[in-house]
């Protein structure tokens, strides 16, 4: 999984995709109160190309005042 390509020719828009990430990201942050309901962060598997976790991780957020 090379989702901006590798090798010679890069994706021009790699950069500005991450820009948009880290935007959105920085504005959740901004905006929300996350917390992460239970009592521990999943175990990763890493049976695809992709880790990801052995079972969904219920994420509670609440708007900031």
């Amino acid at each position: 999984f090379l989702p901006f390509g590798a090798g010679r020719h890069r994706c021009i828009g790699e950069t500005f995709g991450y820009l948009q990430i880290k935007t959105i990201i920085a504005t959740m942050i901004r905006m929300f109160d996350i917390e992460l309901e239970g009592k521990a962060v999943p175990k990763p598997d890493y049976t695809s190309m992709v880790v990801v976790p052995e079972k969904p991780a219920n994420i509670k957020y609440t708007w900031r005042e």
